[in-house]
C-alpha cells in the first residue's frame, strides 16, 4: 500500500482490492461466509459506528480480508487494545481470532504480539473525517509505528 496516500483513498484501494461492500455500515445483520454455509451475527450500532476504525487497521497492518487475515487483525487489536470508544471490539475480535488460530497458531501468534508493540487505530483521538485527511504514512507516525 503506498503509505502516502490519504486514508480516505487507502480505504478505497483496500475495499476494491478485498471486494467488499457497505454492508458492515448499514445492516443491522451481517453474516460470516464459511463457502458451505453463512452465519449470521448482529452488527450493532456501535460497530457500524466504528467499523471504518477496523477497516483502517487493516490497511495499516497490511492483513487482509482473508479468515487468516482477520485472524491475524483481530489479534493484533487484542494486543494493542481497544479503548472505551472501541470496546465493542471486545465483542467481535475472539470470533475471528480463534478461527486464525485454528488456521495458524503461530501467525496468530505473531500478530498479538506486534500488537503489543503497536496501536491500532482506535487510539487516534481525531474525528473521523480528520482520520480520512491523513496519509497513511502520517497516522502510523501519530499511532507510533
Amino acid at each position: 500500500m503506498n503509505e502516502e496516500l490519504k486514508i480516505r483513498d487507502a480505504l478505497q484501494v483496500f475495499y476494491g482490492s478485498e471486494s467488499l461492500g457497505q454492508d458492515a455500515f448499514i445492516a443491522k445483520i451481517n453474516y460470516a461466509d464459511f463457502k458451505i454455509f453463512k452465519l449470521p451475527f448482529p452488527n450493532l450500532k456501535k460497530r457500524r459506528e466504528i467499523v471504518y476504525l477496523h477497516d483502517i487497521n487493516h490497511v495499516l497492518s497490511g492483513y487482509d480480508t482473508s479468515w487468516m487475515g482477520e485472524g491475524e487483525v483481530a489479534a493484533w487489536e487484542l494486543g494493542s487494545g481497544f479503548p472505551p470508544r472501541c470496546w465493542v471490539g471486545y465483542f467481535y475480535a475472539p470470533f475471528t481470532l480463534m478461527i486464525g488460530l485454528v488456521l495458524s497458531p503461530v501467525r496468530v501468534y505473531r500478530a498479538f504480539l506486534r500488537g503489543r508493540r503497536q496501536k491500532n487505530s482506535c487510539y487516534a483521538d481525531l474525528s473521523k473525517e480528520e482520520i480520512f485527511n491523513l496519509s497513511v504514512k502520517d497516522l502510523k507516525i501519530i499511532l507510533g509505528h
